[in-house]
């Protein structure tokens, strides 16, 4: 289901999608984007149809994500080489399974390991709803279809052939496999498998939840990290001075570009002046 609401948003919206890995309480993507509305647009239906499917699926009500999503600028080839082992590594590095490959949900590792294809079933519930207002009996699948889509190179990687591409994956995911047992054997443990991550229940939670801040940006060149920092904060700044004029009634403001300008405050019409009679 995960996979095919992925399929259709990024066919609707024209993201290029290079990774993703779907846990059981968040996810991570590493996609090019033509611009940050389309991006916001892309998360915002992604977002709300898993929320919709999940909740249909598992009887979850009123709030489902715990927050916006983050999006994070990958600023250089190396860093795009470590977020996908970052992606790749999910679930192995938190003791739940040995080999990425093992993983029960969506993820990318199959589709790079082979042809970059991955498909889903979207299910389309407009369609579905107006035949049940027509009557009759409507089949799970009636509305159903299957959506396949590519997982493109890493832009680094573009102009590398499909089998050394393939070839790097299958390296890369050796090597988590390695680490993963070394990590498991200095913490004395041994992965809860396929079937205890199956058993869970959707509305379990853990005990405490990890919370760190969010890096600004991935990078391995300090300088280019330093540039993005001053960049961003002279972004805010710009911001933050057309905001407030802007809520002042000011129409000509320039808000610097790729932003979303705050909305305006609700304004009730006066009441009309009483003529005395």
């Amino acid at each position: 289901m995960i996979l095919g609401i992925l399929g259709r948003a990024l066919a609707r919206y024209g993201v290029v999608l290079h990774a993703f890995f779907f846990a059981s309480n968040h996810y991570h993507l590493i996609v090019t984007i033509p611009n940050v509305h389309v991006l916001a647009q892309f998360m915002n239906y992604l977002n709300c149809n898993i929320a919709r499917e999940a909740g249909r699926l598992y009887g979850w009500k009123e709030k489902f994500w715990g927050r916006r999503y983050r999006s994070i600028e990958i600023l250089d080839a190396a860093a795009q080489v470590e977020r996908l082992d970052y992606i790749l590594s999910q679930g192995c590095k938190d003791g739940l399974i040995a080999d990425p490959r093992e993983w029960p949900g969506a993820s990318c590792v199959s589709a790079l390991l082979g042809d970059s294809k991955a498909s889903g079933t979207w299910y389309d519930r407009t369609a579905e709803w107006f035949a049940r207002r027509r009557g009759g009996d409507i089949a799970e699948d009636a509305y159903a279809e299957v959506v396949e889509f590519a997982v493109a190179p890493l832009p680094c990687w573009a102009d590398l052939d499909a089998k050394e591409r393939r070839r790097r994956v299958a390296a890369m995911v050796e090597d988590i496999v390695k680490r993963t047992h070394e990590v498991n054997c200095s913490k004395g443990r041994s992965p809860i498998g396929v079937s205890g991550i199956l058993a869970q229940h959707p509305h379990d939670h853990p005990e405490s939840i990890k919370k760190s801040p969010a890096p600004k940006c991935h990078t391995t060149d300090r300088e280019r990290w330093i540039r993005f920092v001053q960049d961003a904060r002279a972004f805010r700044e710009a911001y933050s001075v057309a905001a407030r004029r802007w809520l002042d009634g000011i129409r000509d403001v320039v808000f610097p570009s790729d932003c979303f300008p705050p909305p305006l405050t609700f304004m009730r019409v006066s009441e009309p002046a009483l003529v005395p009679t």
